[in-house]
């Protein structure tokens, strides 16, 4: 026990419940909040079913002492918890990995969400889904991904508290709220980069699908659900003679994920993201519509490839389109490589400029073009013609001004492109600059990243994002000279 914490004593009184009202909720609000008490408290649980349990078994009541831990462990969850600290609502919600319940933290009146976990071979020997999702939320530090206030054994059940999210699942909340176009890019662009972040941190999330991202009442996406999340770099092969389970929702999986799970990388969330993107753009998900809510989906039906989103809804635009189907290609090796390189693709077509997924056709190139600077074309076409009409009046002229209006355009236009050269040179000097420096933080990034110094590394991508930026936002150079590093 540490400075400043209750006495043993008073805090087992208050477990056995014979301290006064008001003392108990001191002790009790202090114990919620220090760890080390909150670890005192479970021992007192856990004496206290041994206890139980000897004095059953002395008694020949062999149910009785069936439930004393070391005995048996009690696979099924009661209805009702009492978890020291926190009240939770009659009621929960039921999953195939845990239960969740919702609750108040007494100390802060929080609301709060208690998940706890069945112990069932799915959850890989009673606590060791637990232990890898407690292991990946605590390498996240993001606001569009959920957090963790506090994690401990109830019953022979791990389980952790994070807040409750008042909201609607992504699919609820798509049916129910009237986004733009623009507006669902900007809500799953979220989504993509706190992927991304989770995937920089070394986390593999695996599991992406509408019910495990949810909005809350001011319309932020929050990724949640890292059950099945891997940590890049670990083992999970499974051991010989063990049977393979497939977990997942099999109609939110990439393929690789049911050909071959021991060979996975982040081009399976890539997968995820795009059925999510689908999903949000055209209202329905991409795979297995004719299912009923109850009906299994065969393995055919897992593995078909979606239809194009605009087939679905024709108002979906093209590009849109292009990038949700570019993320869910069936062989990997045509998705984009990364979440990151997925949201800045959506970060593209949101401000307008060139989206990698159709930069293959040529015709769209020189829309885009056209597009983005027609605003410059526009000022030209009219510089062009004041010209004109200036050289017209001005060929009604005497031959002596015609000859001096000519030696005058002669010097504009060799000053001009002596200017342009130089102003060409030397956009081309600064942007190769900031390419080297976007080398030189890419390698910071992963020094930082292997040193386990996230916040560098998170500043070092955020800083080749800015750079980047700064050389789109130069445009196009259609002279000048060239190098063999570009």
């Amino acid at each position: 026990m540490g400075v400043g914490c209750v006495a043993e004593v008073d805090m087992f009184m208050a477990f056995r419940q014979e301290l006064s009202a008001e003392r108990s909720v001191t002790v009790l609000r202090h114990v919620a909040g220090c760890p080390l008490c909150h670890d005192l408290w479970k021992r007192f649980e856990l004496d206290e079913q041994v206890a139980d349990g000897i004095q059953c078994a002395l008694r020949g009541d062999s149910k009785g002492a069936d439930r004393g831990p070391g005995w048996a462990m009690g696979d099924e969850l009661p209805e009702r918890l009492d978890i020291p600290g926190f009240k939770l609502r009659p009621g929960y919600i039921e999953g195939g990995q845990a239960r969740v319940y919702r609750g108040t933290y007494e100390a802060s009146q929080e609301e709060v969400a208690v998940k706890v976990f069945h112990n069932s071979p799915l959850n890989e020997g009673e606590s060791g889904r637990f232990a890898r999702e407690i292991k990946s939320l605590a390498r996240l530090r993001h606001p569009n991904v959920i957090t963790i206030r506090s994690d401990g054994e109830i019953k022979g059940h791990a389980y952790y508290v994070m807040p409750w999210i008042e909201g609607w699942t992504l699919d609820e909340y798509i049916k129910e709220t009237p986004l733009t176009f623009a507006e669902k890019v900007g809500l799953v662009i979220k989504i993509c980069d706190a992927v991304s972040h989770a995937h920089r941190r070394g986390v593999m999330h695996l599991d992406l699908k509408p019910t495990n991202v949810r909005v809350d009442a001011a319309g932020e996406p929050i990724v949640m659900d890292f059950g099945l999340a891997r940590l890049m770099g670990a083992d999970y092969s499974e051991p010989p003679g063990k049977p393979v389970v497939v977990a997942g929702t099999p109609l939110y999986m990439a393929p690789e994920q049911i050909d071959n799970r021991d060979d996975l990388d982040v081009r399976a969330d890539v997968y995820g993201l795009g059925l999510l993107i689908y999903e949000v753009l055209v209202g329905r998900r991409a795979k297995g519509t004719h299912l009923a809510p109850s009906e299994k989906p065969t393995l055919d039906v897992v593995r078909e490839e979606p239809p194009s989103p605009r087939t679905v809804n024709p108002k979906v635009p093209s590009e849109l389109d292009a990038i949700t189907m570019r993320a869910i290609q069936t062989d990997r090796d045509r998705r984009y490589q990364t979440a990151l390189a997925l949201h800045e693709d959506l970060e593209s077509y949101k401000h307008g400029r060139l989206v990698q997924a159709k930069a293959h056709q040529r015709w769209y190139r020189l829309h885009k073009w056209m597009h983005l600077y027609r605003e410059a074309l526009a000022m030209l076409g009219l510089i062009v013609l004041i010209i004109g009409f200036a050289v017209a009046i001005r060929m009604n002229f005497d031959a002596r001004t015609l000859l001096h209006k000519e030696i005058v355009d002669k010097q504009l236009r060799e000053t001009n492109e002596v200017r342009l050269v130089r102003e060409q040179e030397l956009v081309f000097a600064l942007n190769r600059t900031r390419r080297e420096l976007i080398e030189v933080l890419k390698d910071v990034e992963y020094l930082a990243s292997m040193a386990g110094d996230w916040d560098h590394a998170d500043e070092s991508c955020r800083k080749q994002k800015e750079n980047q930026a700064k050389i789109e936002g130069t445009g196009p150079i259609t002279s000048g000279p060239t190098s063999d590093t570009d």
